[in-house]
């Protein structure tokens, strides 16, 4: 149980383990001379601070005259301070992707509540929470990938659901351009299901937009080989580009590759 009560800055204790930033001190001051206090720091009984360490970093240094607090009435664990801290944090509107789906995790493990009770703590939809772990069940690639904004967390949904060692591969056709999203879910399905490569041709032929028509050769092509022939040869052709090479300089450039030379 809380209860909610205003409280001078020297009322609080901060512990030493928990440090912000002073620009983000000076973000927060700014922002609390701008707007106010926008939302209730969470202390223990004794003016421990369990969340809103930058709020009071922020406010001491206007200074303002004191912080709406919610004040836990009983004892609390140092898990369950944790598991708070968490939870606000994941509600932050400043939060990458990446570092929302972590705190999600975090909070998963460290908390041992089963999925709903997480996202009841959180406000969120148990898909919410199901969601945001699907990166850390993708290979390292993908998690990077995820981290560094090149893919979203629909694409991990999609990639988690394909085994580790197809993750490798649809993640290159993903960052090359060459599938969606929903290309990505429709393939991981096909692979499930054994119909990704069922049929085989010797030879794909097909036009696009502009008169340009793409022909594919070779013995036994599937849609993954075509895809993954594709997107090699798309790399191939822009270091070409990138090395001064013309379209029929290209083309005896790699001849003479594909023979040794």
């Amino acid at each position: 149980m809380r209860v909610r009560e205003f409280k001078s800055l020297d009322w609080f204790i901060t512990e030493s383990q928990v440090r912000h930033s002073q620009p983000a001190m000076q973000e927060m001051a700014a922002s609390l001379k701008e707007h106010g206090q926008l939302q209730d720091v969470i202390a223990e009984a004794n003016g421990t601070l369990i969340t809103g360490y930058r709020r009071l970093g922020g406010a001491k240094l206007i200074p303002l005259e004191g912080l709406w607090v919610q004040i836990e009435q009983g004892p609390i664990s140092a898990g369950e301070k944790r598991t708070i801290r968490l939870v606000e944090n994941i509600q932050r509107e400043d939060l990458t992707p990446y570092e929302v789906a972590l705190g999600v995790k975090e909070l998963v493990e460290e908390s041992g509540l089963e999925l709903k009770k997480v996202a009841a703590r959180l406000g969120k939809a148990p898909t919410f929470v199901t969601r945001n772990l699907y990166p850390f069940k993708c290979i390292e690639a993908v998690q990077a990938a995820f981290k560094a904004g090149a893919i979203g967390i629909t694409d991990c949904e999609a990639l988690a659901k394909a085994g580790p060692d197809e993750q490798q591969h649809l993640l290159a056709v993903r960052v090359a351009g060459v599938a969606t999203r929903d290309d990505l879910a429709r393939r991981s399905q096909r692979r499930r299901n054994g119909t990704a490569n069922a049929v085989r041709v010797n030879r794909i032929r097909f036009p696009l937009s502009g008169g340009v028509t793409i022909t594919l050769v070779g013995h036994g092509l599937a849609m993954d080989l075509a895809i993954d022939s594709l997107v090699e040869g798309t790399k191939a052709m822009r270091k070409g580009r990138a090395d001064g090479l013309d379209a029929k300089t290209f083309q005896a450039a790699m001849q003479c590759k594909a023979k040794g030379g």
